[in-house]
């Protein structure tokens, strides 16, 4: 029996969609978390493990305060390995980013703005 090729694309689309969406092939574990003065964001500071085929990373990213954790939204600091890094609110509108020991080679993201939040490093 020949299955036409219609099909198998329709099955295709159809398992990636229910299977393929939720597949994390990586663990983010939260370290530390800082909400804004006024409540509007929270910084999350995160290491993401990929399994023994890529390095560790720290990640900082932002989020509203009403939006659960993903760790794949807001990314806006992404440095290899696991340095100390620290996160603190100046104000509502000043997150700031402290990599002590990060170089250049081994950053590999480090925004300036999220919506109207600047980050100072």
């Amino acid at each position: 029996m020949k299955i036409s090729s219609l099909l198998i694309i329709k099955m295709s689309a159809l398992s990636l969609t229910l299977f393929g969406c939720t597949f994390t092939p990586c663990d983010n574990t939260v370290e530390t978390e800082a909400q804004s003065p006024r409540g509007e964001y929270i910084a999350t500071k995160f290491e993401r493990n990929c399994g023994a085929t890529a390095d560790f990373s720290t990640i900082v990213s932002l989020r509203d305060a009403t939006t659960p954790f993903h760790g794949e939204e807001g990314i806006v600091f992404l440095v290899k390995g696991k340095p100390e890094v620290r996160i603190s609110w100046e104000n509502d509108m000043r997150l700031l980013i402290n990599c002590k020991g990060c170089t250049s080679e081994d950053i590999f993201k480090n925004e300036i703005q999220w919506k109207d939040v600047s980050i100072i490093y």
